[in-house]
């Protein structure tokens, strides 16, 4: 089973408290509110390491006590059996198809990002697809109107999940400008040749790249070091300002998704930070950094202890935050 548990936004606040309410099936939509003993018990398991700094953003490793068992689901990305196709339009949710060619079943996560199709897609929720099996996914459109083709093109995995606004906005929200609405802030950092008015142009800019480069390689090694346990997730901060709680059933996942995270939690904080350097506008968490891990450090500790947080730009509520659509069984 998988567990990812998000707080915080990039540019707006999400005060929502959500509650489990026992096993949610792949893709369904957001269960009524429960308790969930089991999870909050998993989480006050973990061990927080010290933060990791690269620049604006702090890594907070989170540890488990000894190695989970190893998970079947395998991980749905670049190089594996998950293939999506576009179906023909309907009425209804917007969704495209994921089919599984593999002998395990198949996890995409929620933020996962494909280029192709009539337009690009971002997926809302997690979706666990059955070996040899196929499956419809929620998606978002991830690029505007304007980027729309006539014909489809066959879908490709982008090397990013979507930033932790995007990945939480989906999460309550089926409004197709969600995404086109966050490229639209970042085009003037796409590269001079790349006329694409899209998530991927944004990420794949040469000018962000550099950053994005340089925190992915500071991060990269520790989940293979041994800490107070084995690594399972990380706390994500952003100039000081926790932006998401990432928890995985196992190192091996923790691993696989981490680069595309890390780099999808970049590409934004790159852009602004190159925008207020053009304007001169100093930005606070540079004025005092190691004030700025010190608060960095008491958030992410508070958010552990509670179980989860829900981070807005009030930081005015603090419970435990469930992704509702975790996968705990295969869609049927």
């Amino acid at each position: 089973m998988i567990h990812r548990v998000r707080s915080g936004a990039l540019a707006s606040g999400l005060l929502t408290c959500l509650f489990a309410a026992g096993p949610a099936r792949a893709g369904d939509a957001a269960p009524a509110a429960a308790h969930s003993p089991p999870f909050q018990q998993s989480l006050r398991e973990l061990t927080i390491g010290a933060g990791i700094v690269n620049e604006e953003v702090i890594l907070f490793p989170l540890y488990a006590p000894s190695e989970p068992a190893a998970a079947e689901e395998t991980v749905g990305g670049k190089g594996s059996d998950l293939v999506f196709s576009e179906p023909d339009p309907k009425a209804g949710k917007p969704t495209i198809v994921a089919t599984n060619g593999g002998a395990t079943p198949a996890l995409a996560l929620a933020g996962t990002v494909v280029e192709g199709g009539r337009r690009d897609r971002m997926v809302r929720f997690d979706r666990l697809v059955p070996a040899k099996s196929a499956a419809d996914v929620e998606v978002l459109p991830a690029s505007t109107s304007h980027d729309a083709r006539t014909k489809g093109s066959e879908f490709q995995f982008a090397d990013f999940l979507a930033p932790s606004y995007l990945r939480e906005g989906a999460q309550f929200s089926a409004d197709p400008s969600l995404v086109p609405r966050f490229v639209s802030h970042f085009l003037e950092f796409r590269n001079a040749n790349d006329k694409r008015e899209s998530l991927l142009a944004v990420a794949g800019s040469d000018a962000l790249a550099a950053f994005c480069l340089t925190c992915e390689r500071s991060f990269s090694d520790w989940p293979g070091k041994k800490g107070a346990g084995t690594a399972v997730g990380a706390i994500l901060v952003v100039r000081g300002r926790v932006q998401s709680m990432e928890v995985f059933a196992t190192n091996a996942h923790l691993r696989a998704f981490l680069p595309p995270l890390l780099k999808g939690l970049a590409f934004p904080a790159a852009a602004i930070a190159l925008r207020a350097k053009r304007l001169n506008v100093p930005l606070p968490w540079s004025e005092d950094p190691v004030g700025t891990l010190v608060a960095a450090t008491k958030a992410s500790e508070e958010l552990l202890g509670t179980g989860a947080a829900v981070y807005g730009r009030l930081l005015a509520q603090t419970a435990v935050n469930l992704d509702q659509n975790t996968v705990t069984e295969p869609a049927p």
